[in-house]
């Protein structure tokens, strides 16, 4: 498993490449597609986690890239339905 962990603010205390990798908010085109994102390899999935309005963000960023929406697993912080970037 790979992880590339962000960090909007990071503090003196905190080493890049040891506490985090990228500093800011999370931003997918920051990210190398191969080592970190793992375009083009079939058994990758993608998993997202958060506030509704970033996953819609980040499903769109993805498909934007091609990535299949079978993929792309997703669970919603609050109450709700489950968002949808792209309707079929």
């Amino acid at each position: 498993m790979n992880v590339a962990l962000f960090n909007a603010r990071p503090t003196g205390r905190d080493v890049k490449g040891v506490d985090y990798h990228y500093e800011g908010r999370i931003d997918l085109d920051k990210m190398d597609k191969g080592r970190d994102l793992f375009f083009g390899v079939e058994r990758t999935q993608y998993y997202v986690c958060s506030p509704t309005q970033f996953m819609v963000d980040m499903e769109r960023v993805l498909r934007g890239y091609d990535v299949d929406a079978s993929k792309i697993h997703m669970e919603r912080f609050g109450t709700g339905g489950m968002p949808t970037a792209y309707k079929a």
